[in-house]
């Protein structure tokens, strides 16, 4: 006897992900998925990883606020998800049929299929992920994490802006904030000789 309920649902999730919405959301994530991708990795890692992933942040932002304003970039998305809907069965992308009024999707005005799902998926999608960005990798986050850079593994390879950095943060929180400069040579010049565990055994310099 065939699960009535199980075809019912099979049926169901055959109609949502051959829908022309659902494809072109995929689409859209998957091409910008790419960027953060790397950064996400990282940011699960260690330490040294974690310092690496907040420098990618800014770039990655860059990268995806320029490509709001390439036009070109929408044109591929759209070109993939066309190819996709063939595949699905569908002729076309086609945008929901709009009415008047109407509260459960985007009723933005539209002159065509490929403009509605720019305007209505698409741009609001990268407006989304710039402003969360913004929110969890802001400027004061990144100050926080690059902290981690004087840590002995990774001290000998911090910048002079890191630590300028570090130091306007922190320097508040200094038991002597004016020695500072002076002590991050010391370190590096002695764990920039160390390698490996060496680092980590040897930061007592009393």
């Amino acid at each position: 006897m065939r699960d009535v309920h199980a075809i019912t649902d099979a049926h169901g999730l055959l109609s949502k992900i051959t829908d022309s919405t659902f494809i072109i959301c995929f689409q859209t994530v998957h091409n910008f998925f790419v960027y953060v991708r790397g950064v996400i990795s990282k940011l699960q890692g260690s330490s040294l990883d974690i310092v690496e992933g907040y420098k990618m942040i800014g770039a990655v932002k860059q990268i995806i606020d320029e490509t709001r304003k390439n036009e070109q970039e929408f044109d591929l998305v759209y070109s993939n998800a066309s190819d996709m809907a063939v595949k699905a069965g569908l002729d076309e992308l086609k945008m929901p049929r709009r009415c008047a009024r109407q509260t459960h999707r985007n009723n933005v005005p539209a002159s065509s299929d490929k403009e509605y799902f720019k305007r209505a998926i698409y741009l609001p999608y990268l407006d989304e992920l710039i402003q969360q960005l913004d929110m969890r990798f802001g400027q004061e986050a990144v100050s926080v994490v690059r902290a981690l850079s004087i840590l002995p593994f990774r001290v000998h390879l911090i910048s002079e802006e890191m630590e300028k950095d570090v130091y306007d943060y922190y320097n508040t929180d200094m038991p002597s904030p004016e020695t500072f400069r002076q002590e991050m040579r010391l370190w590096k010049s002695f764990l920039g000789k160390s390698t490996g565990q060496t680092r980590v055994n040897n930061i007592n310099l009393n």
